[in-house]
């Protein structure tokens, strides 16, 4: 929610830095009767698309009982370069960081990719990356709409206000962080399921309960990093993972050829295995994904699980 378009460049970033966390996990579900995909994908904190991508599902492929799916949520978190905040563009996810140590990492809705309603400013509503610090922190806070959204308002002929109240109707949930980028900031939400898509005004979108960690975790002045990385790579254990996570914004033409020139850069290419790598790109985009071997799928069926209150599976892994 909130914001216009900052002037903010995007530009690729020829040697981003290693991501030195590694967090998620490789698991396997069985399909519970009346299971569907989307409810799984929400029940998860993920996307439909996801979870479709992964087990090779069309999108009308209905589920079995007892039918194995197999999941890889593992991600690559970066580094926070002192901030306590960072949020990856294409992870869409966020990530809290406690003295440089990485605590949680939380899935995040962000700003729309393109509004195709509007042929001057399509891009208005993406989330801009750049360097930024906590200028504000309110708890059930007033939304002052601002005046470029209630102009959308009015062309889409949907009543115009100038301000919500807290409360069940309001938008910016129970708490809200605003950045030093005016207009931009970090708030819950009366949408969960839109936690994970693209489809802000520009503003970062937590479950409820993720919020209220965060707020109770950062202070006004802590800094602030948005990202925009589709690819990252890192070397942990002594093996090479790679995460192709996508380009929603549509600002690069080749993810593989990036995953490619920045392990050349490091010296890395030789080890990766060209199928691992197209793997990572296709069917386990989203997901990190070690590519210096065989990328073999979990085989162990787990019970049902709920996420924990972070929006993690398991709770974040260091290594």
């Amino acid at each position: 929610m909130l914001g216009f378009m900052l002037l903010v460049a995007a530009l690729p970033a020829a040697s981003p830095s290693l991501c030195p966390f590694l967090i998620g996990r490789e698991w396997t579900y069985r399909v519970q009767p009346h299971d569907t995909v989307a409810a799984i994908a929400q029940r998860y904190g993920l996307e439909p698309r996801f979870v479709r991508r992964q087990n090779g599902l069309k999108t009308k492929s209905q589920l079995a009982p007892g039918q194995t799916l197999v999941f890889n949520t593992h991600h690559l978190a970066p580094d926070p370069r002192g901030s306590v905040l960072v949020v990856n563009i294409p992870d869409h996810r966020l990530y809290r960081y406690a003295k440089g140590k990485l605590a949680a990492s939380y899935p995040v809705g962000l700003g729309e990719s393109f509004d195709e309603t509007d042929e001057q400013e399509p891009k208005k509503w993406q989330t801009p990356v750049g360097a930024y610090r906590i200028e504000e922190k309110r708890a059930h806070p007033v939304w002052n709409i601002p005046p470029s959204i209630q102009a959308e308002l009015k062309k889409k002929g949907k009543p115009v206000k100038e301000q919500v109240l807290p409360g069940k109707d309001n938008p910016l949930g129970d708490y809200y962080i605003g950045l030093s980028a005016w207009g931009y900031g970090i708030h819950g939400t009366i949408a969960p399921w839109s936690v994970g898509r693209y489809s802000t005004h520009g503003c970062m979108r937590l479950r409820n309960t993720a919020i209220k960690d965060v707020f109770e975790h950062v202070k006004v002045g802590d800094r602030v990093r948005i990202l925009y990385e589709p690819v990252k790579v890192s070397r942990l254990d002594g093996h090479l993972w790679v995460e192709v996570a996508g380009d929603p914004y549509e600002r690069y033409p080749s993810l593989i050829a990036i995953a490619q020139t920045r392990l050349k850069a490091l010296g890395w290419l030789s080890m990766a295995k060209p199928e691992a790598l197209r793997l990572a790109a296709t069917r386990f985009r989203g997901a990190a994904v070690r590519v210096d071997g065989a990328i073999v799928p979990p085989s162990r069926a787990v019970p049902l699980a709920r996420p924990s209150a972070t929006g993690s599976l398991t709770p974040p892994a260091t290594r």
